[in-house]
């Protein structure tokens, strides 16, 4: 039976509003980690440099230390026993071990950190927008962050304990009102879909925290927030992150402190890990807000707030996307620009994003 004769499965029956996502060969990229081949599969390694001053993001956070790491006594093997490790290495194919050497080098040879070899100058000649500078990297780990046992992974200042190598992190490209055009280059687009995975947010963009004017060009002040009443501590809790986990799981604390919550993480409970999303999520779009998408270098689609609570599909908790485009497939794959900005809203509550995923096919 061919794929596209068989009947629809419990797939389609939770994609009814886009059934062919069931069987149809997406491309991604994301910042989450882990992820195999880190810097091919980034957002970075698709995202456009502006073409002001040719900025990209970049992970803040650089390892302290390059492996081997120091012994751990206690997970020392005692003199005399079998190394369990040594021999479950032993018996690696030879195939498996160069393959993940393949891996490595060609992630080595990639430029730093996953970031793109695209020029601002090679963007879409018909299309006339100015590439932003306004975007940061929000939650990246240090290190290649693979999920794998070579992994090297979180050993930077961030860290809480550098052996760990904990790889787990929900990263994403932050941007706001100020951060300009943000654009992505979708190459062997074929089959007419792309889809955007967005949380709204409640920390800053540190990179357009002291920004008044779109990219910063002009109009900069000491603090973007002194007109506002609401006072975030951002760089404050970014430096102290254990004093920022227990913000998170104290409401009154929260409360004092103004700390920048994450809204897509629910603060009840013990645990510093939440996985349930508030009951309504668009109180948290600032009303102003204004998301722009062009395909291709086509016409500008806009989306207030109401259409993206319209538009927007909840797969499961904290796992929310956005179909941008589905229309049918062109004869022939060939490369394509989406840019994407938030406009409308420069009030700092609500009009944060963070980009964390996407799909295209």
């Amino acid at each position: 039976m061919k794929l596209g004769s068989m009947p629809d499965g419990p797939c389609e029956a939770k994609f009814d509003w886009m059934k062919r996502l069931c069987r149809t060969k997406l491309n991604g990229r994301t910042e989450h980690t882990p992820r195999a081949n880190p810097n091919q599969s980034s957002i970075r390694s698709i995202l456009k440099p502006s073409n002001i001053d040719g900025y990209m993001p970049e992970v803040e956070d650089e390892i302290l230390y390059e492996p081997p790491d120091v012994e751990i006594p206690a997970l020392q093997v005692p003199e005399e026993s079998v190394n369990v490790r040594v021999v479950a290495s032993l018996g690696s194919t030879p195939g498996s071990r160069f393959l993940r050497e393949h891996q490595l080098s060609n992630d080595r040879d990639l430029p730093p950190s996953g970031r793109s070899e695209l020029s601002a100058s090679s963007f879409s000649s018909r299309s006339l927008f100015q590439i932003g500078r306004g975007t940061s990297i929000y939650e990246h780990p240090s290190g290649y962050c693979d999920g794998s046992y070579q992994s090297w992974c979180d050993r930077g200042k961030k860290s809480r304990c550098l052996l760990s190598g904990h790889n787990d992190h929900r990263g994403g490209l932050m941007m706001d009102a100020l951060s300009g055009w943000v654009v992505l280059t979708l190459k062997d687009f074929k089959e007419g879909l792309i889809l955007l995975k967005l949380d709204v947010m409640k920390v800053l963009n540190k990179r357009t925290a002291n920004w008044t004017m779109v990219n910063g060009q002009r109009g900069m002040r000491e603090s973007a927030l002194s007109s506002s009443s609401e006072t975030y501590s951002f760089s404050s809790i970014a430096e102290n992150r254990s004093a920022a986990l227990f913000a998170v799981t104290n409401k009154t604390e929260q409360a004092q402190n103004g700390y920048p919550l994450e809204v897509a993480y629910s603060t009840v409970g013990s645990s510093t890990r939440h996985l349930s999303l508030p009951p309504d999520m668009s109180t948290f779009i600032h009303p102003d807000c204004i998301f722009e998408y062009s395909i291709d270098g086509g016409d500008i689609m806009r989306m207030d707030k109401d259409t993206m609570m319209e538009q927007r599909k909840e797969l499961q908790r904290v796992v929310i996307v956005y179909p941008l485009l589905d229309t049918d497939p062109i004869a022939n794959p060939k490369d394509i620009d989406v840019a994407i900005r938030i406009t409308g809203c420069t009030e700092r509550r609500g009009s944060t994003f963070r980009l964390s995923h996407v799909y295209w096919a």
